[in-house]
């Protein structure tokens, strides 16, 4: 991937999983790396290991759901490297077949209209849709549960029965930059299944899944 080499990379989530390994993989290719995450440790964490096998990147802690914080993150980028190719990754995935597609189906949406306005614009940002199956990641030991629900064998039903591709491999998968990228086979069967079954597509995911 030469393609990246001395191109400027933003990487919000880069602490882990599909956010560490992306980081990882564009350090290796001689990017220059601004990455972020909300926890300091882990952030510091990838910042090492991409220093050992790229360049030193800048590292900082970030909340993206705090907008003045993001909007500021991205100006002191662009104001340090003099342009920005941000890629922000979004970790995660879900157990539930009705709301993978629901929640493809949104993200489709707005990617779609934003890649549009960014062409009606004159603009040269390239806007990639990345729609991610089970990845092999440490989401489901740190996210919460409802009260009453066994967080322990949620973590072990994900990683056991819907994590089935690795971060490394769905970090391999986003680079490509395609306008839209899928991330593992249950990604590409979530697609096919929404785009052909239509109004029943919910149905059939459940049974897919569960099968």
């Amino acid at each position: 991937m030469a393609y990246f080499a001395n191109r400027v990379a933003a990487i919000t989530g880069a602490g882990s999983g599909i956010g560490r390994e992306p980081a990882l993989a564009l350090a290796r290719d001689g990017a220059l790396l601004a990455l972020s995450d909300k926890s300091p440790e882990v952030v510091a964490e990838t910042g090492r290991l991409c220093a050992a096998v790229g360049l030193e990147p800048t590292v900082t802690t970030l909340d993206v759901t705090d907008r003045v914080a993001a909007l500021d993150h991205a100006a002191a980028t662009v104001a340090q490297y003099g342009r920005s190719m941000r890629c922000s990754i979004m970790p995660g995935s879900c157990t539930s077949a009705g709301w993978r597609s629901r929640r493809s189906a949104i993200s489709s949406g707005l990617t779609d209209s934003l890649r549009q306005d960014m062409r009606a614009a004159g603009g040269k940002v390239r806007v990639t849709g990345v729609y991610s199956g089970g990845v092999l990641t440490t989401i489901a030991r740190s996210a919460s549960v409802a009260s009453g629900i066994d967080a322990v064998a949620v973590a072990r039903r994900f990683e056991g029965h819907v994590a089935r591709t690795s971060p490394d491999v769905a970090a391999r998968t986003i680079l490509r930059g395609e306008a839209k990228v899928l991330v593992g086979l249950d990604a590409l069967v979530v697609d096919l299944v929404t785009r052909f079954t239509g109004s029943c597509h919910e149905r059939v995911l459940d049974m897919v899944f569960r099968s």
